[in-house]
């Protein structure tokens, strides 16, 4: 027996989730043409380290989001909960093997990437994630 009834007969359409990923995208860039103007190896820092978190972050949005509007409540409790521990190890793991792979890399600078692309990420989703027009 489930707990989770349908409470929805219609869909609603899946929201988009590209523009997150596109400002992520745009503040990685910016962050490492600043990093390469200090010094190389900074700016290689900032690039790995925005990029790792723009691979959690796409696939939590694009498996969390899957889905979305669907009458059967526990499949979109249970997208969203396994999509938030699949980016959590894309970011872990990724990050720990750029660190211990790579001698050049700043840890510290790639985890600060890792953290600020993250946390913008994590602010803007509710507001730049819209629905498609039905």
């Amino acid at each position: 027996m489930s707990y989770f009834k349908v409470h929805r007969q219609t869909t609603i359409s899946r929201p988009i989730a590209s523009r997150v990923l596109l400002i992520e995208m745009l503040v990685t860039m910016i962050g490492t043409l600043v990093g390469i103007l200090v010094a190389p190896n900074i700016g290689a820092s900032v690039a790995l380290g925005g990029l790792i978190s723009i691979a959690g972050q796409a696939f939590y949005s694009f498996r969390a989001l899957r889905h979305f509007g669907s009458g059967n409540v526990g499949l979109v409790i249970s997208a969203t909960y396994s999509a938030m521990w699949g980016k959590w190890l894309i970011i872990i793991a990724g990050s720990l093997l750029a660190v211990i792979k790579i001698d050049e890399l700043n840890a510290g600078v790639l985890y600060l990437s890792v953290f600020f692309v993250h946390t913008l990420g994590a602010l803007l989703l509710p507001v730049l994630v819209k629905r498609v027009a039905s």
